[in-house]
């Protein structure tokens, strides 16, 4: 249990520095008009609608709104982070792959489609976000804030051996040049040769033969 929560806690650390970082660099370009993404309460009023098993809207910023909103999306946006930098270490960790910056970018773009294919569809604003709100540039604008879901110490958690690739698996399964490297033998103790010696001597003393010697000594 100990180990587990020693292995977790990290992992839950990178993922919300992670969408921190997404979180302070939108903010930015979104300031400076270089994105223009869906405001925050309509993400929220999202996440309230699939808790209320209601996910399909014809425009979100149509339906009512709900209380607390922001309040709402943001513990809902962090938690969807983390799991997504447990996702990217867990299968770099499976495929043994060494977890570096750039594929780092290219697992966070590929995030892009959860949005493009789910939440914007579902929002009413259909695939890729094409027909989204006046003002806003969902596809381009997810694309960049996506690209913004850095791991900023992943290579913390990169393997310094082949032995350690797949540290962070469910499983650990070594690699095919450790699963074929033979170990070689331990050095034997004084000990252990004593023992190897009598062991190999008893054999040799058939049952009811008396050692050498043993019967002239007698028949004196």
């Amino acid at each position: 249990m100990r180990m587990m929560t020693a292995t977790i806690w990290p992992l839950i650390r990178i993922g919300a520095l992670a969408t921190l970082s997404m979180d302070l660099l939108t903010g930015a370009a979104t300031a400076l008009r270089l994105i223009a993404p869906l405001p925050p309460n309509l993400v929220g009023r999202w996440f309230a609608s699939v808790a209320r098993m209601k996910p399909l809207h014809t425009d979100i910023a149509r339906s009512a709104p709900v209380r607390h909103e922001l309040v709402l999306a943001l513990p809902v946006h962090y938690a969807i982070g983390i799991t997504l930098a447990m996702l990217f270490i867990w299968a770099t960790g499976q495929m043994g792959w060494t977890r570096t910056g750039g594929l780092a970018l290219v697992f966070a773009l590929c995030t892009s489609v959860l949005p493009w294919l789910l939440m914007f569809p579902a929002m009413g604003y259909g695939a890729f976000g094409g027909h989204g709100p006046e003002g806003t540039r969902l596809f381009s604008s997810s694309l960049v804030t996506h690209a913004f879901f850095v791991k900023p110490d992943c290579s913390r958690l990169r393997p310094t051996k082949s032995v350690n690739q797949r540290k962070y698996g469910c499983t650990y399964i070594p690699s095919s040049t450790l699963a074929a490297t033979n170990v070689p033998a331990m050095a034997r103790s004084t000990g252990s040769i004593v023992m190897t010696e009598l062991l190999a001597w008893l054999p040799r003393q058939a049952p009811g033969r008396q050692p050498d010697g043993a019967g002239a000594s007698c028949n004196r």
